[in-house]
């Protein structure tokens, strides 16, 4: 007999995600990963991974030395970029192929 209760069991978790974070779970009995933003959804232990990924603002330095301007001068240009990543199902999509279980400093440093 499998013992019943609320939220976590041995044979099923459910799992709610924050308005700054995407939760993406893939696995068995999953044709495509499963992207869920503040909302409940279900993980099987053992056959599904879940996977996080922080959709909170983050500052890019966009510095550049020699930059050639329209009349051919060299300036130094420096500039702080604000990136995030959008909250619909495409954009998440797309950044966790290039971004998940990657850590801030990496995805900072080279993108």
């Amino acid at each position: 007999m499998l013992w019943s209760c609320d939220f976590n069991c041995w044979y099923v978790k459910f799992r709610k995600s924050t308005t700054n974070r995407a939760y993406i779970i893939t696995g068995v009995f999953l044709k495509k990963p499963n992207i869920f933003t503040r909302k409940f959804g279900i993980k099987l232990p053992y056959f599904q991974l879940l996977d996080i990924l922080d959709l909170n603002l983050k500052q890019v330095d966009v510095s550049d030395k020699a930059v050639a301007t329209k009349d051919f001068i060299s300036i130094n240009g420096n500039a702080i970029a604000n990136v995030t990543i959008g909250s619909d199902e495409e954009s998440i999509r797309k950044a966790s192929e290039n971004f998940l279980n990657e850590t801030p400093q990496y995805i900072l440093r080279n993108h």
